[in-house]
């Protein structure tokens, strides 16, 4: 036997000792991690269908969807604050929604959805089915522990994990190429152990890319270290406090070297011409690309009467024109966040996704003036360095959603196989013990 087949030989029953004895010990924790992640894919989906009552709305009267300057006034009298941002879906069937902050110590704000035909505003809380998917996010990241103690056992859990899946390939490997189809097909008929074997076997070689992909994205969130080296690997700074999604897009904008694009002149050239296809904000705003409308600013002021009523500002584009201005630089179809300027801001930023099947998460963004409809920059997803694309969605990769509900479809599918491999793994133990 030759030095390389004898190397060769060692290493594969090293990893097939690291994967038996890592697998029984973690078998339990992978079992639950998994499991709980194959149900939380779809949250955002089940929630939305089991409260279709909120989520969509209906034209029932006929008439035009009010502007997003009544929009901002209803949300901030039922809020008692100013909106942070406005949601516009794609689908006119589809509630917007409102994010307001209040001084309670939560920076993600909370969210508010808005009938755009009936002006009516809900709180996006106490939904149907969002109490049982919190617990399962719990249940997913901590094992419903103390955080404490949960998210290092999941941590160490998901390297165990990565340690299988490439120890899992390269028993999977065969000692002669001609014999690789047999690792690729179930035997169906064989008896209960050659089944286990097969279903752990070959559906584990099929599923291993997406759930190493998984495995790697989520250590993310599981130590500092690992944040940290994650950011080092991807050439970039770890940013201080992370928060829930991974390096933001707008952080890694300032100093990537992303590309805007300035417009001199006065910006009328880039108003839609009458007729020519539907904006963001035409055909079903009020106000739809009108000039010098009067907005009404956001935050609330006491007149000399004491009441609270929003005090008029300088002369600015309405902002069912802006819409249109970002829907013509970012042409395609998508569903929107208007942030809600200021009385001392002189742009509106506004971030445009796609939607979608094959829709994935990243996101565009425009800033424009809100007195002359110059573009003041467009920071495009994909004008980032390939680095920075990654980094700003970490998330996205982890959860499934990269490319939306296609992506979706695929991480469930793998989740669910990955959830099967602990038992058919044990089975085999069991059965050979």
């Amino acid at each position: 036997m030759s030095i390389r087949k004898l190397l060769w030989t060692r290493f594969r029953k090293l990893s097939c000792f690291v994967h038996k004895w890592a697998g029984i010990v973690s078998s339990l924790v992978l079992f639950v991690v998994c499991l709980s992640g194959t149900i939380y894919v779809f949250q955002d989906d089940v929630i939305k269908y089991l409260n279709k009552d909120k989520f969509s709305v209906e034209n029932i009267s006929g008439g035009e969807a009010i502007s997003i300057e009544e929009a901002i006034e209803i949300s901030s009298k039922a809020t008692g604050v100013a909106p942070r941002s406005i949601s516009i879906p794609a689908s006119d069937r589809s509630a917007w929604s409102a994010n307001v902050v209040k001084d309670n110590g939560n920076r993600r704000g909370t969210n508010y959805l808005l009938n755009q035909y009936e002006g009516t505003v809900v709180e996006q809380s106490g939904l149907k089915g969002q109490e049982f998917f919190m617990t399962v996010f719990r249940l997913h990241r901590w094992l419903l522990l103390d955080t404490s103690i949960g998210r290092p056992i999941v941590g160490w859990a998901t390297i165990i994990m990565i340690v299988i899946l490439i120890s899992g390939l390269v028993i999977w490997l065969p000692r002669k190429i001609k014999n690789i189809y047999r690792g690729l097909k179930i035997k169906w008929s064989g008896g209960s152990f050659r089944l286990a074997y097969d279903l752990h076997n070959v559906l584990g070689f099929y599923v291993a890319p997406l759930v190493l992909i998984m495995a790697l994205s989520g250590l993310f969130w599981s130590f500092d270290w690992s944040r940290n080296a994650i950011y080092k690997t991807l050439g970039l700074e770890a940013a201080s406090q992370p928060g829930g999604g991974g390096a933001q897009q707008g952080r890694t904008h300032q100093g990537s070297g992303l590309q805007s694009r300035r417009h001199d002149g006065s910006g009328q050239g880039l108003m839609p011409q009458d007729g020519a296809g539907r904006g963001l904000g035409q055909g079903r705003r009020k106000g739809s690309g009108a000039l010098n409308i009067r907005q009404r600013d956001a935050f609330h002021e006491e007149n000399e009467e004491g009441r609270g009523e929003a005090a008029l500002v300088k002369d600015y584009l309405a902002y069912s024109a802006l819409l249109a201005i970002a829907d013509k630089e970012l042409d395609y179809k998508g569903n929107i966040i208007l942030t809600v300027p200021d009385s001392s801001s002189s742009t509106v930023t506004i971030t445009k996704t796609k939607s979608g099947f094959f829709a994935g998460t990243a996101k565009d963004q425009i800033e424009i003036s809100r007195a002359s409809g110059d573009i003041v920059s467009v920071n495009r997803f994909s004008d980032l360095p390939f680095n920075q694309q990654i980094a700003s969605s970490i998330k996205a990769i982890h959860t499934g959603e990269i490319f939306g509900s296609f992506s979706k479809i695929l991480y469930f599918l793998a989740c669910l196989i990955a959830t099967s491999l602990p038992v058919t793994g044990i089975i085999m133990w069991i059965k050979k013990w």
